[in-house]
Formats: C-alpha cells, sequence, structure tokens
C-alpha cells in the first residue's frame, strides 16, 4: 500500500511521482544538449520529454553477467517509450520473439504492430479487415 506522504504528493501534483518526473526531465534535457535523442529503435527525433526512456540495446536479463549488462554505459540508449515498451513486450514473450511475420505475411515492426492485450496485431492487417467490415456495413444498409 502507498506511504501516506505519497498519496499527498500524487493528490497536490496529479502525478504519482513527482521525483521521477523531474528525473526524466532532466535526463531528457541532458540528452538534448548532447545531441542524443535519437531513437535507438526506430532512428527517429524524440520530440517530448513523455516519449522519452532509457534503453538497453542488448537485453540485461539474458546476459551471461546481467548487473554488468545492467549497468554498462555502452549497452545503454535512449528511445521512445513505445518503443522501449513494445522491445520489452517481445523479449517478455519467447515465443513472440520467434514469430516475425503475421499470417498474411507483413512484418512485425514498430511501424506495422500495435501491442493489445499482452499481444500483437498487425496494422496492415487490421486496416484492411475494418476497411472490409466498413464496406459490408455501407453494403447491407443499401
Amino acid at each position: 500500500m502507498p506511504s501516506r506522504s505519497s498519496n499527498v504528493y500524487f493528490r497536490k501534483l496529479g502525478i504519482p511521482s513527482a521525483q521521477t518526473q523531474l528525473y526524466r526531465r532532466l535526463l531528457f534535457w541532458l540528452a538534448a544538449q548532447a545531441g542524443l535523442l535519437e531513437c535507438f529503435r526506430c532512428h527517429e527525433n524524440i520530440k517530448r520529454w513523455e516519449d522519452f526512456s532509457i534503453d538497453h540495446k542488448e537485453p540485461w536479463r539474458f546476459a551471461s553477467d546481467p548487473i554488468e549488462a545492467y549497468f554498462n554505459s555502452d549497452n545503454i540508449a535512449f528511445s521512445h517509450l513505445g518503443c522501449n515498451r513494445m522491445s520489452a513486450d517481445l523479449i517478455r514473450n519467447h515465443r513472440a520473439r520467434r514469430i516475425t511475420h503475421c499470417p498474411q505475411g507483413h512484418a512485425y515492426d514498430v511501424e506495422n504492430t500495435y501491442l493489445y492485450r499482452g499481444g500483437r496485431l498487425c496494422k496492415t492487417c487490421h486496416r484492411d479487415s475494418e476497411r472490409l467490415r466498413r464496406r459490408r456495413l455501407r453494403h447491407s444498409t443499401i
């Protein structure tokens, strides 16, 4: 159960942890000053501190020395929070890691993948099925 003081901060500031947000804002500012705001995963520019996260280039959990891999500065990069979460979700699900394409053959990558209820959905297939559904609705009402 959260401490009483953290509930006070949450009510006053409207955020779960003001300290965490301050750290992220400062780190984002420092990374911007150093010119390090290119996302490690998608190589796009990170524009907002809300999208900013620290990422590990190689998963530390599966390394022979996880502590070294976790704290090694050469293994640390910055990425969009969404790219980092997608990467972490793929790492957690070993079976999903082996499956690189949807049943229709579209690549599961950052640009073409939704994360939904712990699984992956192909954006192209979803778009096609929605287009077909709307077409059926339009023809059934005529």
